[in-house]
């Protein structure tokens, strides 16, 4: 609540939905937190690689594995 567009944030909270099997709001954590990555400079995305594996992660579990592919 205090910083909604933190990426690192929201994450942990996608991580954390996934951990307690609620993939529908991991889902769309992650894919809050790429978004907000995906504006970012090269140098950023970097740093936050993790978002990407998490984003991979999560859509698989969500069956979405045409943005696994992506």
């Amino acid at each position: 609540k205090r910083d909604p567009n933190h990426i690192y944030y929201r994450f942990q909270l996608a991580r954390s939905y996934l951990m307690h099997k609620d993939i529908a709001d991991a889902l769309k954590e992650i894919q809050e937190a790429y978004n907000l990555l995906s504006g970012k400079d090269k140098e950023m995305q970097l740093k936050y690689y993790g978002v990407l594996v998490e984003y991979a992660r999560i859509s698989y579990f969500s069956n979405r594995f045409e943005k696994v592919i992506e």
